[in-house]
């Protein structure tokens, strides 16, 4: 249940990098709309405790950490409020941007060892995927 399901090129047997026809609509309504303004990244604990109680509502186990990832919320960029299963199964090429990003903003860290809630996102996000 946990896995997402990847669309492949029927040409080459590739993986479709570019984004779905509905990953293109939901990026210009964000786009279109004045979301950030609209929009307040959840806390960690939260992300988790709503994406358990979907898992538990589609029937699968809310303790599989896997199945839990999944079904987060993403919390920044144009797909907030999409789970990261959808994310995969309609934008891959926009998640390995932002995987390689992070990796680049984990580089250039202190060592502080706080993080905020979207380096938290974005370490659960490159974990799922």
């Amino acid at each position: 249940m946990s896995a997402p399901a990847f669309k492949i090129q029927p040409s080459s047997s590739e993986l479709t990098l570019k984004a779905s026809p509905e990953a293109e609509m939901v990026a210009q309504k964000s786009r279109r709309q004045d979301t950030l303004s609209a929009w307040r990244v959840k806390l960690p604990a939260r992300v988790r405790e709503e994406a358990r109680a979907r898992v538990a509502k589609g029937g699968g186990n809310p303790n599989v950490w896997e199945e839990m990832l999944a079904e987060s919320e993403i919390q920044f960029g144009q797909y907030r409020g999409k789970t990261f299963r959808w994310l995969l199964e309609n934008d891959v090429g926009y998640t390995c941007s932002i995987i390689v990003s992070h990796g680049r903003e984990r580089e250039r860290e202190s060592g502080d060892p706080s993080q905020t809630p979207l380096m938290v996102q974005k370490d659960a996000l490159t974990s799922y995927a």
